[in-house]
């Protein structure tokens, strides 16, 4: 696995865990830089894309009713 792939599969581990421990403190877990966040988005959307599909992943942004798989529910 290249490193850059590998450092972002340890900033989805940071960012899920880090907010699991700031919602046990009640505390807002959303003030990450903006550009980590859409890192992770890019990189969760390309997980769920080779999950299941490309249709799959449209549909699960667009058309609930037509999700059938959950394609966005990766983790």
């Amino acid at each position: 696995m290249p490193l850059d792939e590998y450092l972002v599969t340890r900033l989805v581990e940071i960012v899920v865990h880090g907010d699991d421990l700031a919602a046990s403190l009640g505390v807002d877990a959303s003030a990450l830089a903006g550009s980590t966040f859409n890192r992770l988005i890019d990189y969760l959307l390309i997980v769920a894309w080779h999950a299941h599909g490309r249709a799959c992943v449209v549909w699960s942004l667009s058309r609930r009713e037509r999700d059938a798989v959950e394609a966005l529910r990766i983790l």
